[in-house]
């Protein structure tokens, strides 16, 4: 109970901090640095899946069920060597990235150290998780996306003037650095590290590779639908276009953290364990109960959010914000659908049928580019909302269809 509780607090801390720092960073950036960091924190968030490969879904069960220190050594060091190559790759798209002017090359050293720490520390907060460490896995996490954020408030507050993207880069990777530093710490006893220094089974890397690209396809195609809009209004409009959108979309994050927070990471161990042991009626029943939590949570959260929104823009002092209101209600429509889409989701996601869930979220942000390229340069910021609208209501018709393809397992 203890240790539920201290997890509570640290997953409550750090959700709180992705909460503020979106009135935080609103009130004291200009429009033009909030795009610009913004896109840097969607380049990071893309190219760590991209690093990650989803790789550790096939070595989380291995590093389970073995419980001799040689052999996760050995699975630590097949799974070094392919991110080692992933981040080789990685760092091409960001010198491409800053080539051709989408992020500022001033900002190149820092993305790459923060993508390098952020990765690792990612990697670190997993394994605690897989050896029953969920508390120190917990405040792995804390540090890098929470504690800094809760440090930077009083530098806010008392010199604003001296923050800026590059000072926010250096206060986010100092932590993030922290969070490795301390995550090693905790999992030195758990690994022979002499072992990295040996050659790794390029067999056993090729079959993880293998497991893992129905994940990766479509986890990275909704990590991509969720992002690349900023990079379309980039193109066309420049950085304070996409302040202004990411202000709103931040919104939608938020409220989606805490769907997942207080509704799906609840219910969703008891989803998993209910059909694994064929009790259908309370997998049912899970789900349902999952689906009520998560729209009720949306429902007070929009309504918050729509009715509190004047106050938020007179409170960060961006005028132009008042132009765009109507963005959150396209996009609150759009998160709505994506809301529903997660009981269709979980059916698919517990029946292990990833090729349907691949296939929808592929064809979603495709739905998403192609609308992105057509309404964008001329409808500028409401293109890219409609366009999120949209691919998210092709994600919820794709699932729900694949679900009543499949639904004769579950009757």
């Amino acid at each position: 109970m203890k240790e539920q509780i201290i997890n509570i607090i640290l997953r409550g801390l750090t959700l709180f901090a992705k909460f503020i720092v979106v009135f935080l960073f609103a009130r004291f950036l200009n429009e033009m640095e909030l795009g610009e960091y913004s896109l840097i924190v969607s380049f990071i968030t893309i190219n760590i899946y991209i690093i990650g490969f989803e790789y550790y879904t096939n070595v989380t069960r291995l590093y389970i069920r073995f419980s001799k220190i040689k052999l996760k050594s050995k699975l630590l060091l097949n799974q070094l060597y392919f991110h080692v190559f992933m981040f080789f790759l990685s760092s091409i798209i960001l010198w491409v990235i800053v080539e051709i002017d989408i992020i500022d090359k001033k900002y190149f050293i820092y993305l790459w150290i923060l993508l390098f720490f952020e990765f690792v520390s990612q990697e670190i907060a997993r394994i605690l998780i897989n050896i029953s460490k969920s508390i120190l896995s917990n405040l792995v996490v804390f540090i890098k996306n929470g504690l800094w954020v809760y440090l930077i408030i009083p530098v806010f507050l008392i010199s604003p003037d001296i923050l800026n993207v590059r000072s926010i880069l250096i206060f986010w990777i100092i932590h993030s650095f922290l969070s490795v530093l301390i995550g090693l710490i905790f999992i030195r006893k758990q690994f022979i590290f002499r072992t990295l220094k040996k050659n790794p089974s390029y067999r056993i890397i090729i079959y993880g590779i293998k497991r893992s690209i129905p994940f990766f396809l479509s986890t990275i195609s909704y990590v991509f639908s969720i992002n690349i809009d900023k990079f379309f209004l980039k193109f066309f409009y420049g950085n304070s276009i996409v302040g202004i959108y990411s202000f709103y979309f931040s919104i939608i994050n938020a409220i989606y953290s805490f769907i997942f927070a207080g509704s799906i990471s609840i219910f969703l161990p008891n989803i998993i364990r209910y059909y694994n042991e064929k009790n259908l009626y309370k997998f049912e029943a899970t789900l349902r109960k999952m689906n009520f939590n998560s729209i009720l949570i949306l429902v007070i959260t929009s309504l918050f959010s729509l009715l509190f929104l004047d106050w938020v823009i007179f409170f960060v002092k961006k005028e132009t914000f008042h132009d765009y209101k109507f963005i959150l209600v396209i996009l609150l429509i759009g998160l709505t659908f994506n809301i529903i889409s997660q009981v269709y989701h979980y059916r698919l996601y517990v029946g292990n049928y990833d090729n349907y869930l691949m296939r929808a979220s592929f064809f979603s942000l495709t739905i998403i580019i192609l609308s992105n390229l057509i309404s964008v340069p001329f409808f500028s910021i409401y293109g890219s909302a409609f366009s999120y609208l949209l691919g998210m209501l092709s994600l919820l018709i794709l699932k729900m269809g694949y679900y009543k393809k499949i639904s004769g397992e579950f009757a």
